[in-house]
C-alpha cells in the first residue's frame, strides 16, 4: 500500500542527444508499463510522474531532456491506447546550475516538467530531520517547475537509504501522491 515514486536511472545519457533521449524515453516507458500493468495503473489515474536521475555528472542537456520528456509522454499514452501518459520529472543536485538551466531552456522551448526532485545535503546528515528552507533547496537558477521533494541526506543506514521529505508548502496529495502508483499485489494473492 505504498505509492512507488519511479527513478529512471540512465545517468550517463542525460547529456546526449535528441535521439538518444527519446530511446530512453521509449524503454522506461515500456519498462513502467510492464511493471505496474496498464490496467492497474488505469484503475489508479491516468497520469503518473517518472523522475530523471540526473547526479551532475554529466550535467542534463536541452536536446536530451525535451526528447526524453516528449518521448515519454507520447510512448505511454501510444503503447496504453491513451489510458496512461507518464509525465516527465527531474532529479538533480541543487547545485548543478547547467542541470537547471537545461530544463529551463527545454521547458521555454515546451517541454514538461512535473516538478523537480531536488538533492542538497547540508549539515546534520543522517541523525537529523531537517526543516524545509528555500535557501538550502532552491537551485540559484530558476526553476520552472515545482519543487516538490528535497533530499537532505544520502547513503544511510549503511548506503541503502536516502532521506528526503516533500515540500511543505505544497499539498502532497495534489501535486505528487496523486501521481505515484501503488505496486501491483504479489502473485496469488
Amino acid at each position: 500500500g505504498i505509492p512507488v515514486l519511479p527513478v529512471a536511472r540512465q545517468t550517463r545519457n542525460v547529456n546526449g542527444s535528441a535521439q538518444q533521449g527519446a530511446a530512453d524515453a521509449a524503454a522506461n516507458a515500456a519498462d513502467l508499463l510492464a511493471s505496474f500493468g496498464v490496467p492497474a495503473m488505469a484503475a489508479q489515474g491516468s497520469v503518473f510522474f517518472l523522475f530523471l536521475d540526473v547526479e551532475g555528472s554529466p550535467s542534463l542537456s536541452v536536446d536530451y531532456y525535451t526528447a526524453w520528456a516528449q518521448a515519454l509522454a507520447q510512448s505511454s499514452s501510444t503503447a496504453s491506447n491513451g489510458q496512461v501518459t507518464i509525465r516527465p520529472c527531474l532529479y538533480a543536485a541543487q547545485g548543478d546550475n547547467p542541470t537547471w538551466q537545461a530544463l529551463a531552456q527545454a521547458m521555454a522551448a515546451g517541454a514538461d516538467c512535473g516538478g523537480a526532485w531536488v538533492a542538497r545535503y547540508p549539515a546534520g546528515g543522517c541523525s537529523a530531520v531537517l526543516n524545509w528552507e528555500d535557501h538550502l533547496v532552491t537551485p540559484s537558477v530558476g526553476v520552472p517547475c515545482p519543487i516538490l521533494l528535497w533530499q537532505y541526506a544520502g547513503n544511510c543506514a549503511s548506503g541503502s537509504l536516502d532521506l528526503s521529505q516533500t515540500n511543505p508548502n505544497l499539498d502532497p496529495k495534489a501535486t505528487l501522491l496523486n501521481f505515484l502508483m501503488l505496486p501491483p499485489p504479489p502473485a496469488g494473492s
